[in-house]
């Protein structure tokens, strides 16, 4: 329900001021610390068969290790988002990171 009153602009501003992008390029194929996020609105949902895209970048928000991207290492990712971020702010994210297609 969260997501359909998302901000993705905010979500933006939030992925600077948490310092996501500091691990997580939008550059194709660029790797920093973590996963590119290029296109990653593209090809969320095919990432766990039978999760929805938006259920995958929340939980992998929430519960980095849930799914670690191939060729990653766990607990690269902070697990701090889910005590620092309210539910509106984490569901700003994923609204912008689905904004995120590849070209």
């Amino acid at each position: 329900a969260a997501l359909e009153s998302a901000d993705a602009a905010n979500g933006e501003q939030l992925t600077v001021s948490n310092g996501c992008i500091a691990c997580h390029s939008l550059v194709e194929g660029q790797t920093l610390v973590g996963p590119s996020w290029y296109g990653v609105g593209s090809h969320a949902e095919n990432r766990v068969p039978g999760e929805s895209a938006p259920f995958y970048l929340y939980q992998s928000i929430m519960e980095p290790n849930a799914h670690v991207v191939e060729g990653f290492t766990p607990d690269l990712m902070p697990k701090v988002y889910a005590d620092t971020l309210s539910t509106a702010q984490i569901a700003d994210i994923v609204a912008y990171l689905l904004s995120l297609q590849a070209e």
